[in-house]
Parts: C-alpha cells; structure tokens; sequence
C-alpha cells in the first residue's frame, strides 16, 4: 500500500474514532462542533485576522458567491478589525451551544484551527523511524509491527510530520483557501503544507542538485531561514456542523484528506 493511501487510512481512523475519553458515544465531528459553538470569539479571528491573510469564498445560501473581503465582511455586518458594526461591549467568552447557528458555527470554523485535528492525526514519532528501519530490534518481532493499529498487520502508520528532538522537524502552512457554504451548511479548507527540518549547511550542494546556479528560485522554494523543505502536502477538510433548521438528527460530519503529496 502506498504512502499517500496509509496517510488516508490514518486520517478516516481519527475521523471515525472520539477523543473525549470520557464520553465514547461522541464522535469527532460533534467535539469539532461543540468546540465551535462555545468560542465566540473566533468569528472576529476569522474576519478580521484570517480574511486578510488567506483566500476565502463565499457561497450565499442563494447560490450567488464572492471572493471581496469588503463584501465578505458586509455581509457579516463587521468592521476590518472583525468587530461588529455599531456593537458594544465584549463578546462572551462562552455561550449556550444551542445559540450559536450553523451560520455562525461556520464563520467561526473557517481559520486555520479547522486543521488542528488533521495535523494531530499526520504527526508522529520520529522514534518511528528507527523502529521502521529496525534499529535495535534484535531480529526479532517489534510491538510496533505487532500492533493493529495499521489496521492490516503492518503495524501504526507513520507520520506525515515526525515530533522529537533529533529531527525537529515542523509544518508551516504556506497557502490556505477556505471556503464557506452557506448554502450547503459546509464549511471546506484546502491548505498547503511545507515540512522541513533545521538546515545551515552549503547552498551550493543544493543548487548542484537542482540543475545549476541559475535555479536560485528552485532552491528558495526549499531553503529559507535556517531550513530546507522535506516535502510539501495539500491537505483538505470537510467540516458540516449540521442541526439545520434545529434537526437534531441532521448529525454533524468531518473529513480529512491528502490530496497530495510532493517531495
């Protein structure tokens, strides 16, 4: 099974399973939504922070779409800062959850906190690495392989992103695009990693790799304040808070994808 496929299996297997220990009748999508619908305050985190640093769409429940910022924010009824129009006062640090709309829960959604859970699910252990490679085994069968984690016998699949202090190895998000449906009560983020690990060693070697000095543009791609790029993904989420219309058994859904993976 290729790599991309496995990260897609890790991916449904933290989408399908709850991580509230305390309560296992829950599912990941009704956390996300519960987490949405208590924090107010990411709606002003989303129109007036993200709407400027990434790009977003939105899709009025009539069909009709707009990629404006001004128009985005019109709609909303908010200022450039993300502060409602004429409002006064603080927003409330929490409220009921029945309060918040699936209008409001989607606003709410759309900023880079959509992919904390699918960066949780893509990360791992570099101590992973060794077991894979079979350091220390002793030639004999490892608890990694033995796990049915992989859901095959192959044992945990292997992150995307590795965690630990030898690699340090880290994702940035450079491109993000959101976009929020009104119309479909659907929330979508498409987002462009970089996973990189510390580098300050000769450009020249590089560039040599590359095809020659004159790619000096390919070599910025992969090489910038201290680090060199491992790889790039594309990863995608799907996010549906449901209870339209107050149905309580419209249930909420999340998905998570890799739509690509480039070294």
């Amino acid at each position: 099974k290729d790599y991309p496929s496995q990260l897609h299996t890790k991916l449904h297997l933290y989408q399908s399973q709850p991580h509230n220990t305390s309560n296992t009748n829950t599912t990941p999508a009704a956390e996300l939504r519960h987490y949405y619908a208590i924090r107010p305050k990411l709606r002003k985190y989303t129109l007036g922070v993200e709407l400027d640093r990434m790009e977003y769409t939105l899709i009025l429940e009539n069909g009709t779409s707009t990629k404006d910022e001004d128009v985005i924010r019109s709609y909303f009824g908010v200022g450039d800062d993300g502060d409602v129009v004429g409002g006064g006062g603080e927003e409330k640090e929490e409220v009921v959850e029945e309060e918040a709309t699936v209008e409001e829960l989607l606003i709410r959604s759309a900023n880079q906190s959509l992919l904390a859970d699918a960066l949780v699910a893509l990360t791992g252990s570099e101590e992973d690495v060794v077991v894979v490679a079979g350091v220390d085994t002793g030639g004999e069968s490892d608890d990694f392989f033995d796990s049915e984690d992989g859901g095959d016998g192959e044992g945990p699949i292997m992150g995307l992103i590795l965690s630990g202090p030898t690699l340090c190895m880290s994702s940035v998000a450079e491109t993000c695009q959101f976009t929020v449906d009104l119309q479909c009560g659907k929330v979508e983020a498409l987002c462009d990693l970089a996973i990189s690990v510390p580098f300050h060693g000769d450009v020249t070697a590089i560039q040599e790799l590359l095809g020659g000095d004159d790619d000096e543009q390919g070599v910025t791609k992969i090489i910038g304040d201290g680090r060199i790029v491992l790889a790039r993904a594309r990863v995608s989420v799907r996010f549906r808070p449901g209870g339209e219309g107050g149905n309580e058994n419209d249930e909420p859904t999340v998905q998570y994808a890799i739509q690509s993976i480039n070294p």
